[in-house]
């Protein structure tokens, strides 16, 4: 499994912490531009929530430019050049 579960009780909205995860796997080089994130009703049910909250979090990182939404085809990393991978930055310092 890709992401860890998701805590309700932590205070953070559930979306967000996913929006983390996805998001600090694309800056450690675990998920790279072009690759496919699980389907939303298959990711809702590995980590045991609503499909709404999947939406969220990938319309979510669709605004922010760090994903692509392809009708039918599902959810694509869109890195591109914005984002850095951990070991690049680390190479360059």
């Amino acid at each position: 499994m890709l992401f860890q579960k998701l805590n309700p009780a932590s205070g953070e909205p559930l979306y967000l912490q996913l929006v983390q995860q996805i998001q600090h796997a694309t800056e450690t080089g675990v998920l790279r531009d072009g690759d496919q994130l699980p389907g939303i009703r298959t990711l809702a049910t590995e980590l045991i929530v609503s499909p709404n909250t999947i939406v969220k979090a990938y319309t979510e990182l669709e605004h922010n430019g760090l994903l692509e939404l392809c009708q039918g085809s599902g959810a694509f990393v869109k890195t591109g050049r914005r984002v850095r991978s951990l070991a690049d930055r680390v190479q360059m310092a």
